[in-house]
This record gives structure tokens, sequence and C-alpha cells, in this order.
């Protein structure tokens, strides 16, 4: 299978993108990595085997969204069968695009979805921190879409600016809407870097600098208080453009 992973960047550590960029080219197999610069470029990779770097002229600041669905056109217009999703902090582990693909085979699947863990910004391991409920939330990086989800792939770039804070569950809500065949993945395969002060604070350890509070990011996002002051006409052609009937506020 012919698989396109998608990384959005914007300012991470060249640390960061070389673990991630080492991880997608660890998975073996016709794998094409497109690394999409909001707004940056990273002249190192360029030179990387099986890298494909797309900068933007500028930075569009909306949690990658932008950036994604630019990659996932691209790589659709390239032949790929598959389209994944990788955000610049994150990595793969070993074997991880081989076995969701495996899975998409074997069951008909359009879209397979795996586990992750936590991890602090060094890469440590943050050991017995549970997940959502796979059937609630998948997050962007642990997607896989192919057969009649492909197309969904470009879907970062239909929805409002307002919806990156939430952007993987609005991906989420566009998949179920649509009638695709979704399986799940238990197996955590995804190393995701955490920010977030709620995986912090109730540990007793002190955040990494730079974290977020969740509580925060949503209050300022307003998002019940932005979608009320639409109008309904507006409310309805977002509803319509995304397929979605109902987003949850």
């Amino acid at each position: 299978m012919r698989i396109g992973v998608v990384t959005p960047f914007h300012g991470e550590p060249d640390t960061y993108l070389r673990r991630c960029v080492d991880s997608v080219r660890a998975q073996g197999g016709d794998v094409t990595h497109y690394m999409v610069g909001d707004g940056r470029r990273a002249d190192w990779l360029d030179a990387e085997p099986g890298v494909v770097q797309m900068p933007l002229g500028r930075a569009c600041r909306d949690y990658g969204d932008s950036p994604r669905a630019v990659g996932a056109v691209l790589a659709i217009k390239d032949g790929v069968e598959a389209v994944a999703f990788l955000d610049a902090d994150n990595w793969y582990l070993p074997g991880h695009l081989t076995a969701l693909a495996d899975v998409a085979v074997q069951h008909g699947a359009d879209v397979v979805t795996s586990a992750r863990f936590f991890v602090r910004p060094d890469g440590s391991r943050i050991e017995g921190l549970a997940d959502e409920p796979a059937d609630r939330h998948t997050d962007t990086s642990c997607y896989f879409l192919t057969g009649r989800a492909l197309r969904l792939a470009v879907s970062w770039g239909l929805w409002p600016k307002q919806f990156g804070v939430i952007d993987d569950r609005i991906l989420w809500r566009m998949l179920i809407a649509s009638g695709v065949r979704i399986v799940h993945v238990p197996r955590a395969t995804v190393a995701y870097t955490s920010t977030w002060v709620e995986h912090y604070a109730p540990r007793g350890e002190t955040p990494p600098p730079g974290a977020k509070s969740a509580a925060e990011v949503m209050g300022r996002a307003d998002l019940g208080g932005w979608w009320r002051a639409l109008t309904d006409a507006d409310r309805e052609r977002i509803r319509t453009l995304l397929g979605v009937p109902d987003f949850g506020f």
C-alpha cells in the first residue's frame, strides 16, 4: 500500500522534527512523508530520503489544519492509497503503519485508528495515564484514512479556524456522519508529547515550560458563544459543508 504521512510544523525544535522524520522512515514500505511548514522551512529536510517538504508562504496559525489539508491534497495527487497524520512533536513506534494497513485490508476498513501513549517533552513515558475511549475520540496522529475515507483526508481545510482547538474531534464527527467503516487497533503505537497541565499537576509533577490548561484553551475559544453568535444561515452552511448535523455545543 502506498502511504502518505502528513506532518505540519511551525517552530518545533529540530530534535523533535528529526525524531518525527526518523520514526516515519523506520516504518519501511512505500511511505512518503509530507512535511508542510506553516510559514516555515527546515533546509535539512530537503536532503532527507522519502521526505517532501512543502513550506507555505505564510503562517496560517490554525493548529496545523491548513498545512494538513495541503499535505493531504499533495499526497493524493501523488497517488497514495492511504493518508496518515503525525504531529511534529509526536512519533510512531516501529510497525505502526504496517499494522494499520494490514487491518484496513483484512477488515475492509476505510479508517483505522490506533491508541497512543503519553510522553514528556524529554521523551520519557508518563505511566498510568489513561486516554479517552476510542469510540469518542481519536487523536490527530492516530488516524489512517484509506478507501472511501481517503477523500476526507483533506477535510482539515474545510472548517472555520475556530474549530482548530477541537479539530480531531470535528474530523471524528465527519467520519461518523459519512458512514465509512472504522476499525480501532488498541495497541498504543503513537507517542504523544504532552504539554497539558492536567497530565502533570494531579501527579504532583511540575508541568513543562509553556504547558497549557485545557480549561483555559477552551475558555478562550468559547466555541459555544461563537456558534450561537452566528446567523442561522451560517450555522447551516457549516453543517452542510462538513456533513455533520451536530457539533456538540
